[in-house]
Parts: C-alpha cells; structure tokens; sequence
C-alpha cells in the first residue's frame, strides 16, 4: 500500500483486550514451559502412561512485550495451551519455547529478532515446528532461513498476500522467500485476496442485498479487495450500481457520489479502505444521504473507524481474517475456550489469535505424530513439513484446515464484526472456500 505505513498482517483484537501495563513477568511465563503429562484437549490428548522422559519441543514467535504485547501474548499462551492439553506426542513430553519477536529497542514486532529467534530455535533439535510469526512482515523475514532449514511455520494471523501468491504488484515474490525451491510455510488466517469475495458472500447471503455501490482509497490492497468484491457480486447474481477509487488524501465529495448511488437503488456500500485511509469518514457522509449498510475488510474494524463515523457508526460492518472460537455453538469448542479461560484468567489473555494460535499448536502436534509414524521414530523436520503439507480436513476450534501447495488455508473462516450502540459487537461468521483460478 503505497503511502501507508506497512500492514501488519493480521486482524483486530476481538474482543478488545485490557489495558496493558507493565507485563514482563506474564510474558516470562511461556517461555519454555514444560508440560506435565497431563489434561485434555480439543484434538485429543495422550495419557500419562505413554509419555516418556524424551522431549518433543514446539516453538512460537510472537511479540511478547512491548507496544503489540497486547495480541502477541494471548497468541502465545493459546499455542502454550494446546502443548499443554495434549502433553505427549509419540511416547514423547512435549515442551514449549516461545521466543519474543518485539524489538528491546522500539518495543514493536521487529523482523531482525524473528530471525535471530529462528537461527537459535534451528540450533536446538528437539524443536520441530514454530506457530508464528503475528505480522506478516516478520515473516517475510524469517522464511528463507526456515525454509533453507525445512522449519515448518504456521502463522495464525498473517494476511499478506505476497507470502504465497506471485502476485503483479508483489515487490518480493513467494519463490524468493523459499530458496530451497519447496514450502514450508502454512497459515490458517485468510489472505487479503480472500476479503473481497468473502464480503460479497456475506452481503449476498446474510445482508441479502442485490445492488451495492462500491468505492476504494485507491490503494493497491484496498482497489484489489474492491475489484474482487464487485466480481464476486457479480457472479453471486448481485449489481454493483456505482464504483469509484477516491484518492484519500484529497477532500473528496463523497455525499454526491452517495446521492447518486441512492439514485441508482444501492441497498448496501463497500468500502476497500482502512481506518488509517479514513474509511469512518466515508461512512459518517451517508449520514441523511444513503441510509444501508457499510461493509469493509478488516482494516476497518477498530475503534479509529467507530470515531471517525460518529453519529452513523451504527451499520458498519467489517471483516476479520480469522474465526472466533468464543462465538462457537459447538459443545467441543465451547469446552476447549472455558478450559482456556480457567486456565488463563485474565481477561487480557484473550485476543483474535488466541484460538487460531492454539489451533496452529495442535496441528503442527498432530502432524508431528504421522511425521512420527511415517518416519518409524524421531521425524526429520523435513519430514514434519511433508506431514503439515498433507493435513486434510483438520478440525479445530476456528476452522476446518487442509492447505494448497503453496500453504494457504483451503477454506479458512471470517468473521464478521459490527457496530451496534457505538461498540463493533460480533454478528456471524463462515468458512470462505478459496476457489480454483
């Protein structure tokens, strides 16, 4: 996104987490915890009996102090809690490491320490996988090293498209990021090219609008996800009755293009924008002129968005990249996130990335067990990448996971916020499947 400050890759925490403080201690809790063969879990879990003295070790990377604690922390406990549910892999303890990617200097996610993270976790061999990185930027970073060692990497959050999907616009592509000439990276969030067609299927499908005018910042994501937005209408039946890319950095008319847009019987507005390309002011100039709905993808979900739309914040909706495992009706899920909430109390605990980074957890486990069984004994870390490439129909706590070759979720969920009363509240959410070029 030309202009912007880099994206972070990864989508709003859900429900918003507490204020942070000073959490350090907290942080140095999950660093390299080893779990007691013992408990359950929402995969299943090993008896005690079967755990030998033997170490297994699964790594995570994610800030764990500084300025994006507040996501990185409750990320990193959700993947502690699936080591710890499940104990044992194999006949093997399994233990966990997790490494702060945060910058001791600027206290932000820095890609410099994920790679010296990678480069220490490498050197220890008991560890076969990392669920990590939160920012995609960090992961850009850390795959070749990863990849030149066969380290699979599961990220729970990142977005950018670029890391699997040798897109025209991708300054660095996929191919040079895995110079082995193989992937080991997989992710369980879905990539920005998903945000389009994931929120014309909910307009379609939930909202029931047929005719939609639609604008951009004219950004490259965000004129990508409106691009990808108005083919999926389309092709769902629906009309996309105006379109426009607004430059965000100019004072632009929006009333009049909402007057025409009512004109032309537009029942709903997509916005390919973000709160940082003022997406809450495009709603707040509906206000009087075109009462429907507002839609955007996840960079709208904040508080910023809510602001900037004042008196007609109500209505908006926006799009998280990931699925929410407390809004779950199924009695397993439901048992797996009162588990995790007695387990880890603190409200602050709790983030977007706590469940799928747990998710991320217990597939890497369980790919390390048919790693186990195909390899007859202790796995290579080449062959636990073949096993996380072979997973199919995994069923966790925020999706159903199997991966394309290049490490994107087949059918990863979203899940829709809105804003109700001022607050963005949840509404729905849905598995998005990605479709066959």
């Amino acid at each position: 996104m030309g202009g912007l400050p880099p994206r972070a890759g990864r989508a709003r925490p859900f429900p918003p987490p507490a204020p942070l403080e000073s959490r350090a201690a907290a942080a140095a809790l999950v660093v390299a915890v080893a779990v007691a063969c013992s408990g359950g879990g929402f995969t299943g879990s090993s008896s005690g009996s079967t755990c030998g003295s033997r170490v297994v070790k699964i790594a995570a990377g994610f800030p764990l102090t500084g300025a994006d604690a507040p996501l990185g922390l409750p990320a990193a406990h959700g993947a502690q809690y699936a080591v710890e549910s499940k104990a044992c892999v194999a006949g093997y303890k399994l233990a966990f490491q997790a490494y702060d990617d945060a910058s001791p200097a600027t206290g932000a996610h820095d890609p410099s320490t994920g790679v010296a993270n990678v480069e220490k976790l490498l050197a220890d061999p008991q560890v076969l996988g990392l669920v990590g990185p939160l920012d995609s930027n960090v992961a850009r970073a850390e795959l070749p090293t990863a990849n030149v060692n066969n380290l699979a990497m599961i990220s729970p959050s990142n977005t950018d498209e670029c890391l699997t999907q040798a897109l025209p616009y991708c300054a660095v592509p996929p191919a040079q990021l895995r110079p082995s000439g193989t992937n080991d990276y997989f992710r369980l969030a879905a990539d920005n090219t998903l945000q389009g067609p994931a929120a014309a299927d909910f307009v379609t499908d939930t909202l029931k609008v047929p005719a939609v005018a639609v604008v951009s910042d004219n950004e490259t994501l965000g004129r990508g996800v409106a691009d990808s937005f108005s083919r999926e209408l389309r092709a769902r039946g629906g009309r996309v009755v105006l379109r426009q890319d607004f430059d965000w950095r100019q004072d632009n008319d929006y009333a009049s293009f909402f007057q025409l847009a009512k004109q032309q019987g537009a029942a709903a507005v997509f916005a390919g924008m973000t709160s940082q390309t003022h997406a809450g002011t495009v709603r707040a100039a509906m206000k009087g002129v075109l009462a429907v709905p507002f839609v955007g993808p996840d960079g709208i979900v904040d508080a910023q968005s809510v602001k900037d739309a004042g008196a007609n914040a109500d209505g908006m909706y926006g799009l998280v990249t990931v699925g929410d495992a407390t809004q779950s009706a199924d009695p397993a899920v439901k048992a797996v996130v009162a588990r995790y909430r007695k387990r880890f109390p603190d409200p602050a605990d709790l983030s977007a990335f706590t469940f799928p980074s747990y998710d991320a957890a217990a597939l890497l486990i369980d790919a390390i067990g048919r790693a186990f069984s195909a390899a007859g004994g202790f796995p290579t870390r080449k062959q636990v990448v073949a096993a996380v490439a072979a997973t199919k129909g995994f069923k966790g706590t925020t999706g159903t996971f199997s991966f394309t070759p290049d490490g994107d979720a087949t059918e990863p969920t979203f899940s829709v916020w809105k804003v109700s009363g001022g607050t963005w509240v949840f509404a729905t959410q849905f598995p998005e499947p990605r479709k066959t070029p």
